[in-house]
């Protein structure tokens, strides 16, 4: 997978309503004089020396590596011996006509769908080599800026959304002092302290054991009744689970021990019948039991009597000389029905012992399983508390680093200023205001994306109960107020600006000692074009106002019709609500 982005991307508002433009797309190219200058920085970024006629030596130095990878990726049957050329080597590869047939040009893509449109889409900006030809020919050099337009709620008031290509830097230490530096610079010329947004990403991506290494104060005294709660819990599990195994080996030996005594019942009914058998049709053997010759479905055949258990002493002897049989008949017959009564009240005691052993057994898994539940919740509240305490921490540091370095620049410009008067004791601003101020994000982009049902194929992301939980919606709606705020500015300024030029005029006008006298023909046709502009503005502002009207009215029939709904929903919900006020701050409480 690739880890960074290989084009410029912007996200914005798509203005079109057809239900089959809902994302549309535009791949703009560079021009054919950019993507020459291009190759003149890059022809000077590859040492010549390090150019073989089939390939290019790999680099370690990454500039030189990405020059290589845009050079292979445009041109992969290249002849590297053409780079040798110098000036004429730009013009033949500006020429390509490959590549000459897309300088300069913008497509348009349309989608009803983003997985329809990134199928049109990923040809384009794949910068990967997978299931690709190596001599096929890759467009995402030559692409200036890629510009995907959606109807996400998040982008309707004009937010647009830059994803650049990111690059691995050889001295990130360098980089980060000088952006660092840049920054902050940036922020005091500006005064856009206030929008300054730090995201942390990846919540999700945790270790407990460790994190839970680091907790104190109130924070390990959870954690530590946690892990308590979780022993106790785990060891409850293991006996439940002796105790439903023990359950299941005493219910197969009952269950076996009453298929015996079937046995035997059957062996006694067919003594009783045996009795009564002629001499001549069959001659019982002394202490036989003969083969019954269909066995009762009920009786399992794998099932052998047990050792234990006498089947020929359960049974009176029959007699050996047939001649006594029939005088014997009526007390065998007698004698063989009380023993199957008695292994019938065994039978019965039995299945009893069965059935209460299957209810135990029922109650002990139902047991068990509400334990696993409580298991799974408190290793999700464990892992909850480890990442709201390392967001805590990384917000803490955060706000603290990002003071440490305004204050800095602050006492820097201040002493730059008034060098002997200087006091670097003395603060420039309120920077613990500044401090809290600052917003700070801690998100967790996969658990959100499970939570709204887009990860279906993915396991549960752990730590999360809800979309809050991710502090997406919340940065989204940092967002969107961001970009209110300066729409709002520009406003004003367009505002401030206009008046201004009026009021410039209204001066100019009633300080001229000299009035501007113009012909009758060129009056009228001052006042006709003033009549016509005015008019037009006439329209834009009653467009505007039917506009802002039917917002307006199709908004309150969306409260008023959600009204009852949300009464409702409000009374279910104000028991809960309330009773969190009183919890822990951490846990979204009030802190008094």
């Amino acid at each position: 997978m690739r880890a960074c982005t290989a084009v410029v991307t912007e996200l914005s508002w798509n203005e079109d309503e057809d239900p089959r433009r809902k994302y549309t797309a535009e791949v703009q190219f560079i021009t054919a004089d950019d993507w020459a200058a291009e190759l003149r920085v890059i022809l000077d970024d590859v040492p010549l020396a390090g150019v073989q006629a089939e390939t290019f030596l790999p680099s370690s130095d990454p500039e030189v590596a990405a020059a290589m990878a845009k050079i292979s990726a445009v041109y992969p049957d290249l002849d590297h011996n053409v780079l040798k050329k110098g000036a004429g080597a730009i013009d033949q590869l500006v020429g390509y006509p490959s590549v000459k047939e897309l300088l300069g040009v913008t497509k348009h893509l349309y989608a009803d769908s983003a997985q329809a449109l990134h199928a049109q889409l990923n040809p384009f900006i794949d910068s990967r080599q997978n299931g690709k030809s190596t001599s096929s020919m890759s467009t995402w050099p030559l692409i200036k800026v890629v510009r995907v337009f959606t109807r996400s709620p998040v982008l309707e008031n004009g937010l647009v959304l830059v994803d650049l290509p990111g690059l691995q830097d050889s001295n990130a230490a360098r980089c980060a002092a000088l952006m660092g530096e840049s920054f902050k610079r940036q922020l005091q010329m500006d005064g856009g302290i206030s929008n300054v947004t730090i995201i942390y990403t990846k919540t999700d991506d945790i270790t407990v054991t460790e994190i839970a290494k680091d907790l104190n104060g109130d924070w390990k005294q959870e954690v530590d009744a946690i892990y308590a709660r979780t022993e106790k819990v785990e060891r409850l599990i293991q006996e439940k689970i002796n105790d439903i195994a023990q359950l299941k080996t005493d219910i197969e030996v009952a269950e076996l021990a009453r298929a015996q005594k079937g046995k035997l019942i059957q062996e006694a009914t067919r003594r009783i019948h045996g009795v009564r058998v002629s001499p001549r049709k069959r001659r019982l053997d002394d202490g036989a039991i003969p083969e019954a010759k269909r066995k009762s479905p009920a009786i399992d055949a794998d099932i052998k009597p047990s050792p234990d258990v006498d089947v020929k002493s359960s049974f009176p002897t029959p007699v050996s000389d047939p001649e006594t049989i029939d005088a014997d008949g009526a007390s065998s017959q007698r004698a063989l029905e009380l023993v199957i009564e008695t292994i019938q009240q065994d039978s019965d005691k039995l299945k009893e012992t069965c059935d209460d052993k299957k209810k135990r057994h029922a109650t002990l898994e139902k047991e068990r399983k509400e334990l696993k539940t409580e298991l799974n919740n408190l290793r999700t509240r464990l892992k909850k508390t480890c990442i709201q305490f390392r967001n805590n921490f990384s917000r803490t540091t955060a706000r603290q680093q990002f003071v440490r370095g305004i204050k800095e620049l602050d006492d820097e410009v201040a002493q730059e200023q008034d060098e002997d008067n200087f006091d670097p004791s003395q603060d420039q601003r309120d920077y613990g205001e500044l401090a809290r101020q600052l917003q700070v994000f801690c998100i967790s982009s996969r658990a959100y994306l499970k939570l709204s049902g887009k990860l279906k194929q993915d396991e549960v992301v752990s730590g999360f109960d809800n979309l809050d939980d991710t502090e997406v919606p919340l940065l989204q709606q940092r967002a969107r107020g961001l970009a209110d705020s300066i729409r709002a500015s520009a406003c004003r300024a367009f505002l401030n600006d206009m008046a201004q030029i009026l009021r410039s005029l209204q001066l100019r006008i009633a300080t001229n000692e000299d009035p501007l006298k113009l012909a009758a023909n060129q009056k009228r046709k001052e006042n006709k074009v003033l009549t016509k502009n005015l008019d037009a503005l006439t329209e834009e502002f009653e467009r505007a106002e039917s506009e802002l009207f039917a917002s307006l009215k199709h908004s309150e029939d969306h409260v008023l019709n959600n009204l009852n709904f949300g009464c409702d929903y409000a009374k279910k919900e104000a028991e809960h609500i309330v009773s969190g006020w009183f919890r822990h701050s951490r846990d979204g409480g009030y802190p008094y």
